[in-house]
């Protein structure tokens, strides 16, 4: 793994934060199972189900559409926890290169959510776009008085 390419991401906040080696480790830990989660959804090495939560049904992509799927940047919304509880979840934005049979170099991203389960993560959603929180609450502006009324 380079770890120089492995960053924390807060999402809601859009900050890239530096982690230490010890946070760079539980990223590592996400960065495995996402890489072996695309690799065998996209380029059909290993068994999909392996990677994905219990009550998934992911399928993968046949014919496969590409023989290398390599992901160069992993963001996600938190720094996981030294050991995850079961059920523990994290949105990670991940940024693959994936090599075409006709030897086409494309990049893409893909959105996943990955729960803990046994101190592992596994796939537990493909979503369709990055999630974005704000801890601000939304309000509709109330009208004032700018006058005396006269």
């Amino acid at each position: 793994l380079d770890y120089d390419q492995i960053r924390a991401v807060r999402v809601r906040f859009g900050v890239v934060t530096k982690i230490d080696k010890v946070g760079r480790d539980r990223v590592a830990e996400q960065l495995v199972a996402v890489s072996a989660f695309l690799g065998a959804y996209l380029a059909g090495s290993g068994d999909l189900s392996r990677f994905s939560s219990p009550g998934t049904e992911f399928t993968a992509v046949t014919p496969a559409p590409y023989v290398n799927v390599n992901v160069v940047e992993l963001r996600s919304d938190v720094v996981p926890s030294k050991t995850p509880a079961d059920g523990d979840t994290v949105k990670v934005l991940a940024t693959v290169s994936l090599l075409s049979p006709l030897e086409q170099q494309l990049t893409s991203t893909y959105t996943l959510t990955l729960t803990a389960r046994a101190s592992r993560w596994e796939v537990s959603a493909i979503d369709l776009a990055p999630q974005a929180t704000s801890e601000k609450k939304s309000a509709t502006p109330a009208p004032s008085p700018s006058g005396t009324g006269n």
